[in-house]
């Protein structure tokens, strides 16, 4: 996690992991994450080789956005008689 923030995490079978940074300041714009190693008792980590199937990031880093709110907007709960 960029700025003030490690995270690390142990992958499925599919090579997947999750990593969550509780605590962001709500005036926060945006986070970046990066992996900045990753360990293997057998293989050695190559940075190079980094990739990212559905193009979002550079497969090292990604950069993720607040989403926006949209004011003036309200829902209520209708309720069935």
């Amino acid at each position: 996690m960029s700025n003030d923030g490690t995270g690390s995490c142990t992958t499925n079978g599919s090579g997947q992991c999750a990593v969550s940074k509780p605590g962001i300041p709500k005036k926060t714009g945006s986070v970046t994450c990066r992996v900045v190693n990753v360990a293997q008792a057998t293989l050695t980590y190559k940075s190079a080789d980094n990739h990212d199937p559905d193009g979002d990031s550079n497969g090292t880093s990604i950069t993720v956005s607040k989403p926006q709110v949209r004011r003036g907007v309200c829902h209520r709960r209708c309720d069935a008689q």
